[in-house]
């Protein structure tokens, strides 16, 4: 007797007769994802608009590349039938090149300068400062915040006066490329051969719109502080500067000061307040120091007085027999 074939228990699966057009494969497998393929002409448009995008960002990035190269020499030489003035004058070309900036581009800005030994405050000709031998120095020693820095982020400026300065110019950056940034790709187009119309590469609209006022210089803070102008600077910013400042332990100066509270120190009359003195309404306290008058002479205490005073020293009853009473003369213990 013939043996029956065992039947198999998986499922089969039918298989189509025709593959469906609108059935597109992702990964080479059994599963599919549906979806509309987008038309010829959307596809170009698709392709058009990232390949806009793309050469938009290089022309930027091309931009920012070229003001890097011309701030690694700044300062440039004063001219001279220049007036005096109070501001450098490579102040509204390093505004001008710092519009596209992030605090990345500033990083290599400064790095780029080192290399040739300069101060990483543009407008510094300084050499910086190179003083310690090992690739980690201690700062903050015998303090709660003592700690490691690498030597390269300490050695990046000249002083402490221009690391303010050029740390001041770097939290002001913004942190979105410029190739993002709604303002510069307003009115931006790209030719058919690939050419960007309308990029102000310039800075003509940039400086028609008030673009110097968005960044301010350190400098410019401390003379508008002491003329009485009150600067408007951001409370994120300074933020910013006090972290930077403190992870190279500087202290914090400048435009900080303004923010502080008035030190209130008080006197007899009334307060003092930075320096100059309030009056108020209270009348100064006075105080009267009188010596104690003293009615009878000292006595020292007498051996009979001592040894009297030895029952304090019995512990429920029991009396040590080493005590201070043993240490009295006999001659001068009482009968």
């Amino acid at each position: 007797m013939a043996t029956p074939t065992p039947k198999s228990i998986l499922k089969k699966t039918p298989v189509p007769s025709t593959i469906r057009s609108d059935v597109v494969a992702i990964n080479p497998g059994p599963r599919a994802t549906t979806g509309t393929k987008p038309t010829p002409s959307e596809a170009r448009a698709i392709a058009l608009s990232h390949a806009h995008a793309l050469q938009i960002r290089k022309a930027l990035e091309l931009s920012i590349l070229m003001s890097l190269e011309e701030l690694v020499d700044f300062p440039t030489p004063a001219p001279a039938s220049s007036e005096t003035s109070m501001t450098h004058h490579d102040t509204p070309a390093l505004k001008l090149h710092l519009r596209y900036f992030q605090p990345s581009d500033y990083d290599s800005l400064i790095h780029e300068r080192n290399i040739l030994k300069l101060c990483g405050y543009p407008l510094c000709s300084e050499p910086k400062k190179s003083k310690a031998t090992s690739n980690h120095v201690l700062i903050d020693k015998g303090l709660s915040t003592m700690r490691f820095v690498p030597r390269a982020k300490l050695e990046r400026f000249c002083s402490d006066l221009c690391a303010r300065r050029g740390l001041w110019l770097r939290v002001q950056l913004n942190d979105e490329p410029s190739w993002l940034r709604g303002d510069v790709l307003e009115g931006v187009e790209v030719g058919e051969k690939g050419e960007v119309i309308g990029l102000d590469l310039e800075g003509v609209k940039w400086k028609a719109n008030g673009g110097e006022e968005t960044m301010v210089l350190l400098e410019e803070v401390e003379r508008r502080k002491e003329m009485g102008i009150r600067s408007a600077v951001k409370e994120g910013d300074l933020k910013k500067l006090v972290q930077e400042l403190e992870g190279l332990g500087i202290e914090s100066k400048g435009i900080l000061d303004g923010n502080k509270k008035p030190e209130v120190a008080r006197n007899g009359v009334g307060f003092v307040v930075d320096g100059k003195e309030v009056p108020t309404k209270q009348e100064p306290l006075t105080f009267t120091i009188e010596e104690k008058e003293v009615l009878g002479s000292a006595v020292a205490p007498s051996a009979d007085g001592l040894a009297a005073g030895m029952s304090a020293l019995a512990i429920e009853g029991y009396k040590p027999r080493k005590g201070p009473e043993d240490y009295i003369p006999k001659s001068k213990k009482p009968q």
